[in-house]
């Protein structure tokens, strides 16, 4: 089976692919020890920037007005679309942990 990764040059930081930098981290499979492909490291000022970018999120977005009834069902809804995935999520994911089946 192939393994959908490539190499990867970027962050996605409020909502935009921003720029990680020219230092990368090899992604290796545990099971076979061989490189699957290349990742971002980012530099502190990318983390720096998801932070705030996720503050902003969580400060001015709906969540914290949403009812534990709200939220409950934006869970749902999230486990459901993961759930109509999981084969692919399963696909990209196993090789990286060595997970045989889930």
């Amino acid at each position: 089976m192939g393994v959908p990764f490539t190499d990867i040059c970027a962050l996605f930081i409020d909502e935009r692919w921003v720029d990680a930098g020219p230092v990368r981290d090899p992604v290796v499979n545990p099971a076979t020890e061989v490189i699957i492909g290349m990742a971002p490291v980012g530099a502190a000022s990318c983390a720096e920037a998801a932070i705030a970018a996720a503050r902003r999120a969580f400060d001015s977005g709906p969540w914290p007005e949403m009812s534990p009834e709200e939220r409950a069902a934006t869970m749902r809804r999230m486990h459901a679309a993961l759930a109509a995935r999981k084969d692919r999520i399963r696909e990209g994911s196993s090789p990286r942990s060595a997970a045989r089946n889930w």
